[in-house]
């Protein structure tokens, strides 16, 4: 016989596996399978109240079970040695012995920190947020909702929880962490007027924009996640204007090519080409302005540097390319990508085998190109730094002709791309490296005897 608790704390019913309790709690799927559809939606709402009165049972026994391992020997007075108490909730409630949610845990078949939350979240609610608790365990608020106000107010002050407390005794509003994060912030803007301007200007201060950088250290990204924080009016604004030219495109599109593959993009898709076409602000306003006149704009920018490796099979254009920084793609992304420019520059081919050599410590333009593309990425291995954005080495180290240094020192077979931190490794740090093939072998400095 298992005891039960139905409600609260004191209220306990013996539950043996069968009866009413049992046939509520494990569902025939033969009997399921005769039900109406109305039916099961009935079955469904008994189980989710259940579930609700079953969580917030396991809420009232982690408070309880807390409550009894207050002693360090334990409740069962099996321990030997000197037991930790620990505050696991915040200031002000009660300590509990450290071993205590290792045990809850293991009756509850879930990990210690699990058990160590859920017993937290019940002390806080029970010795800090009694108001709340006393709405939890009267079935008035589900015991997922009260543990998310918990989690909040763990490491606010007694006061700061009290005045929540007090806010969340009788608010109709739904009660979840956004209304204990606003609860929260009108508590300490009462008590300390400092303080909630401090908490505001750290909130503030982790605005930004940023790329995923990825594809700006060798790994190749057709595609760039693009992450910001803005303050809400200035991000509802930008979601009104991505709106807009979004419109604006997509109409510009079936009217100037009805045909075009740009028609199977979604609204979605629109709005990144917007956000695009923001970098040119001036061309954004001209296209905004054209909604009004129904007059087409030409929306390709200007002129992009776009390095295609391409592939021959058969003396024929393979269908996929090679995009430095950006991977292979198909032609159709590359042609696409290029037709977005209002500017095309083609440059000639450079010769991967092309060996000439010049007399100077820097290499010429065309040179420089043909190493990059070579190496794509510092050469070190496993760094990923592209080689656009490293520095050129000499592989054996330059000596000026005036030194004594031999003629043809600069040439793409002595040149290897490595990042500003394995060139400074290599000259100062004592690694040597030598090509070998189409890679490079890299030595470490020697050992001392």
């Amino acid at each position: 016989m298992v005891p039960c608790i139905v409600r609260g704390m004191d209220e306990f019913e013996e539950f043996d596996g069968s009866g009413d309790l049992a046939d509520a709690l494990v569902l025939d799927t033969r009997e399921l399978a005769s039900l109406a559809a109305d039916d099961l939606l009935d079955v469904a709402g008994e189980q989710k109240g259940l579930a609700r009165l079953l969580a917030t049972n396991q809420l009232v026994i982690a408070a309880r079970y807390a409550g009894l391992h207050r002693d360090p020997a334990g409740a069962r007075g099996q321990h030997t040695e000197q037991v930790r108490q620990v505050q696991l909730a915040g200031e002000g409630s009660a300590l509990v012995s450290e071993y205590a949610p290792l045990a809850l845990g293991h009756a509850l078949g879930t990990t210690a920190d699990s058990a160590t939350a859920l017993m937290a979240h019940a002390l806080e609610l029970r010795d800090r947020l009694p108001a709340l608790w006393a709405r939890v365990t009267a079935g008035e608020v589900e015991a997922w909702r009260a543990r998310q106000v918990a989690a909040v107010t763990l490491p606010e002050s007694p006061e700061v929880v009290a005045l929540v407390d007090e806010d969340l005794a009788t608010t109709t509003r739904a009660i979840h962490t956004p209304t204990a994060t606003d609860a929260v912030t009108a508590a300490v803007a009462q008590l300390d007027a400092e303080e909630a301007a401090r908490r505001e200007a750290v909130r503030a201060d982790r605005r930004g924009v940023h790329l995923d950088r990825e594809r700006l250290t060798g790994l190749p990204e057709r595609w760039t996640d693009l992450h910001g924080r803005l303050d809400t009016p200035d991000a509802e604004a930008l979601d009104a204007t991505l709106d807009r030219l979004a419109d604006v495109l997509e109409r510009n599109a079936m009217v100037g090519a009805p045909h075009d593959p740009d028609l199977a993009m979604t609204h979605r898709h629109w709005r990144a080409r917007a956000l695009g076409l923001l970098a040119d602000p001036h061309l954004a306003a001209e296209v905004l302005d054209s909604a009004a006149t129904g007059e087409q704009v030409e929306t390709r920018r200007g002129t992009a540097v776009l390095y295609v490796h391409v592939r021959v099979q058969d003396d024929q254009l393979a269908p996929a390319v090679d995009l430095e920084r950006y991977g292979t793609t198909t032609l159709d992304l590359a042609r696409a990508w290029l037709g977005e420019r209002s500017k095309l520059q083609v440059r000639p081919v450079l010769h991967p085998d092309r060996a000439d050599a010049v007399d100077v410590h820097d290499p010429p333009e065309w040179m420089r190109e043909l190493v990059i593309l070579r190496d794509r990425t510092c050469v070190f291995p496993g760094c990923r730094t592209s080689a656009r954005r490293s520095d050129l080495d000499h592989i054996e180290p330059y000596v000026p002709p005036d030194d004594g240094g031999p003629p043809g020192q600069t040439r793409p077979e002595n040149l290897a791309a490595l990042c500003r931190r394995h060139h400074r490794w290599k000259t100062h740090g004592g690694w040597t490296y030598r090509r070998a093939g189409e890679g490079y072998t890299w030595d470490p400095p020697a050992r001392a005897a």
